[in-house]
């Protein structure tokens, strides 16, 4: 079986002060579930692509996304971090499990929040994955 696209939503781009990391990824998992007219339930496991942990308080950042409903609080939930292809390879992973049969529908998210640290901050973390 191949995957389909049946959903998707995203944040609006920009420096949003007000939103945590936690919030973002809500809201764009959020309008993509309800885009693909899903209940949360239909998810089988969830692959968020996100860059660097050390950007964002909470290191386990694949959970975050299990808080959009409590019918997600047993999904298995898998952060792949691939620099600037973080999210394609999220997408590429679910692919595979889909294609293997593990899962029949995957939520993919792509987030990323790089103003928690100043340019400094940023630049130092972007060095140490060089």
């Amino acid at each position: 079986m191949d995957a389909r696209i049946v959903g998707w939503g995203h944040t609006p781009f920009g420096v949003h002060r007000d939103l945590s990391f936690e919030a973002l990824v809500l809201a764009a998992a959020g309008e993509a579930v309800a885009h693909a007219g899903l209940a949360p339930a239909d998810i089988d496991a969830i692959w968020l692509g996100h860059f660097n942990a050390g950007m964002e308080p909470n290191a386990f950042a694949a959970s975050l996304a299990l808080g959009l409903d409590p019918a997600m609080r047993f999904k298995p939930a898998t952060r792949v971090e691939n620099a600037c292809a973080s999210g394609a390879a999220a997408i590429y992973a679910a692919r595979d499990a889909i294609a293997a049969g593990r899962v029949r529908t995957a939520l993919v998210i792509g987030a990323e929040k790089m103003t928690g640290l100043d340019t400094k901050g940023v630049t130092q973390i972007g060095r140490a994955h060089v």
